[in-house]
């Protein structure tokens, strides 16, 4: 791009090492075109290129390590005689010294010497072990991965993906074996390196933006975090996981200002990693394997795959002897997830995720999650499993360390345990008793139990704000649980899968435990979900509520009462239909989740008070709608004034049933927040909240949601507003 470029196009941060080596072959290019010429500039430009490299291997390496630095580069260190040589300006003074300039044919004997000593080497493949790779396309994140490639492969046909899967596996494991204490140490200092870096980059955004909130926070994940925080990080294993976030509440010019710094601070930190991995692995040579086949089982028969053992000079014999059609695996080493903006992720990690600092090996102070949000890590990772019936060679292995953080007596995890208890049995007294969910018991089973209710108790906070919901619920929970918690064939089917690969085998009954109340809670859970879109269906679909809800719309429409001082708009489920329909669009159901309990209006007030306002419109629509069965009744929800339109008997076919069924909720527009609508659209004589309003409060209300599949509902939503909605908005 031109260097006037606007500053969030232009490439604002140092080139990579590989675009400083291309510049330099492109250099040499150049040069052998006007070396007969003009041998005077040719030479010059030589002295310039031996610097630039000198100022390369600075970047890769250090006089006391080079040592270990890969053939190429210690080829290139001694040509230039980098070790012995304090600066660049040395290095380039002594090449002069040995090489002086001459007329054009010793010109081109010396930019051929160079081409050949320096650039050519500085650019092969094994100049470094590992290699970064940086993905944009994922979705919910950008991941940012340093990895060590293998050469694999399969007689007679290609690997498939999960052949492939499983070797990444097995060459990964072999990278982080527990007795190569040195790898670990070497992860640890780049992860608390990169932490380093990034806080000192957050302290410069705030400066630039303004703000004195975080505009970053980074922590490590996966299992490396959970061991961490367990206090026995030796126990760690496999590659390090690690995240980025960037505050959601950043306008949005600011958020992908402080993006585009962090995605240049992670390449060049991972381009300097790649060279230092190298090292690592010149300095502990004697400890490498040899290179030997690795079996594995695929779906179709055995397959040979071929390991390349950290040392790619092995490559060539191994393709020569054993035939086979080969492909590339990834050993991972290092990933860097950054959650991208106005995703249900970013904002849900934003709000829930406490980082502490905990010892990590050596003693070195790392950035890690609480265990609550392992508990709900693995527990989103589970529930996924049994929503889609399918059993990962993960899925024992994460049941394993939902049951080992559990088990764990950590005063967080207690704390966050004890006031979903208290939730639960104040909500559900009925339930807490036929479970005997007790502050006594903490046990794996009664905790999952817990966890898993005070989840949906806090995902229907409309509902648990009318108390006949809440008594309803408690009584389908207390009578359908203890079944559920004998299991069923599909919990049986997957479990039978699950079993084998648990491998200390004194816990495979508390897994079983553990795994069968996520299932009996994801049940209950498809329950709420399932009432949800019955309520829906109804307002849309049967005739009589269709008709109330549209009579009392048509009366907020044409102004029941002159003046109203206020304006009512559709937002949540009833915004959504109006948006789609007019956009001419179809919500599919998944993306269709009542979150908020029901049909929604709010009120914004501008003058009349939201008490007054609701009981004329109460007068003026009670009479309207009492033909159709349904009633409007002013009551109290969380402290605040509200109106409902209810059934007058129970709605057929709910799960959980009460006297009545609330078909519309109007309650006084939230002063700001997520909720709160800045652009209201006026679509057939209705207001309605516009549909960027609509995407915030579907991602922030997922965002909110505690059970997974209420959160993953809320997300489908929060999709389906922003790309088919909105999507098509700004197509047309």
């Amino acid at each position: 791009m031109h260097k006037d470029s606007p500053i969030l196009l232009a490439p604002n941060t140092e080139l990579l090492i590989d675009e400083r080596i291309l510049g330099l072959q492109s250099e040499i290019r150049r040069l052998e075109v006007i070396a007969q010429s003009d041998p005077s500039r040719t030479y010059n430009s030589l002295c310039g290129i031996v610097g630039e490299a000198a100022e390369i291997l600075d970047s890769i390496t250090s006089r006391d390590t080079v040592e270990f630095a890969s053939e190429p580069i210690r080829d290139v260190a001694q040509y230039l005689g980098y070790k012995d040589l304090a600066s660049t300006e040395d290095i380039v003074r002594a090449w002069a010294d040995k090489n002086p300039e001459g007329d054009g044919p010793k010109t081109e004997r010396q930019l051929d010497d160079v081409n050949t000593e320096v650039v050519e080497q500085l650019g092969k493949p094994n100049a470094a072990a590992a290699s970064p790779r940086s993905l944009y396309n994922i979705g919910p994140f950008y991941l940012y991965r340093l990895m060590h490639r293998f050469v694999g492969g399969a007689p007679g046909k290609p690997m498939d993906l999960k052949a492939k899967g499983d070797a990444s596996g097995s060459v990964t494991g072999v990278m982080h074996r527990p007795d190569w204490t040195w790898m670990a140490r070497w992860h640890q200092e780049r992860i608390t390196d990169l932490g380093q870096r990034l806080e000192a980059l957050d302290l410069r955004l705030k400066q630039d933006f303004g703000v004195g909130n975080e505009v970053l926070r980074y922590f490590l994940k996966g299992g490396r975090a959970m061991y961490t925080a367990l206090h026995r990080p030796q126990e760690g294993g496999n590659d390090w996981d690690t995240g980025i976030l960037i505050n959601p509440d950043l306008r949005p010019e600011d958020w992908y200002t402080a993006f585009a710094r962090v995605n240049d601070l992670v390449a060049i930190f991972l381009d300097e990693a790649r060279f230092g991995y190298t090292e690592l692995l010149e300095r502990h040579r004697d400890q490498l394997l040899d290179p030997q086949p690795l079996q594995l089982a695929a779906h179709d028969g055995p397959r040979l795959f071929s390991r390349l053992a950290l040392q790619a000079e092995h490559a060539e014999p191994m393709r020569a002897t054993e035939p086979f059609r080969p492909a590339g695996v990834n050993g991972e080493l290092i990933d860097i997830g950054v959650s991208a903006r106005n995703t249900v992720e970013l904002r849900e990690h934003w709000r829930v995720l406490h980082i502490v600092k905990a010892e990590g090996i050596d003693g070195i102070a790392t950035p890690v999650p609480t265990l609550p949000y392992f508990v709900d890590d693995f527990s989103t990772m589970i529930r996924e499993a049994i929503q889609t019936n399918t059993v990962g060679r993960k899925l024992a292995k994460r049941l394993e360390r939902l049951l080992t953080v559990l088990s764990e007596p950590d005063a967080n995890l207690m704390e966050h345990l004890k006031r979903n208890l208290v939730t639960v049995t104040k909500a559900m007294p009925m339930t807490a008793e036929e479970l005997e969910l007790t502050p006594t018991k903490s046990d794996p089973w009664s905790m999952m139990l817990t966890w898993g209710l005070a989840a949906l108790l806090n995902d229907t906070a409309i509902y648990a704000a009318r108390q006949t919901w809440v008594a309803a619920f408690d009584t389908f929970a207390a009578e359908n649980l203890p079944r559920l918690l004998k299991g069923n064939t599909e919990f049986d089917e997957m479990w039978q899968q699950i079993e084998p690969g648990i491998k200390n085998r004194e816990s495979v009954a508390a897994c079983r435990e553990v795994f069968l109340a996520q299932c009996a809670v994801g049940t209950l859970a498809d329950d709420i979900v399932a009432d949800y879109q019955t309520v829906g269906q109804a307002v849309i679909g049967k005739e009589n509520y269709q008709k109330a809800v549209n009579c009392v719309l048509e009366i907020i429409d044409n102004g029941y009462s002159k003046p109203i001082a206020g304006t009512y708009y559709r937002t949540g489920w009833l915004g959504l239909l109006a948006q789609a329909r007019h956009v001419g669009v179809t919500i599919p159901m998944q993306s269709a989740p009542l979150l908020g309990g029901s049909v929604e209006l709010y009120y914004r007030a501008e003058g009349t008070k939201a008490e007054e306002a609701f009981d004329q419109l109460a007068q003026a629509a009670g009479t309207a709608v009492a033909q159709y069965d349904v009633t409007v009744d002013a009551v109290n929800i969380a402290g605040q004034p509200a109106l409902v339109v209810q059934t007058r008997n129970p709605l057929l076919g709910l799960k959980i049933t009460e006297a009545s069924t609330v078909l519309l909720v109007i309650r006084p527009e939230p002063l700001d927040g997520p909720t709160h609508a800045s652009v209201l659209d006026f679509l057939n004589r209705g207001v309605t909240a516009s549909i960027r309003d609509l995407s915030r409060l579907y991602t922030d209300r997922a965002a909110s949601s505690e059970d997974f599949l209420i959160r993953s509902r809320g997300r489908h939503a929060a999709e389906f507003v922003l790309l088919d909605l909105l999507g098509r908005q700004l197509k047309t």
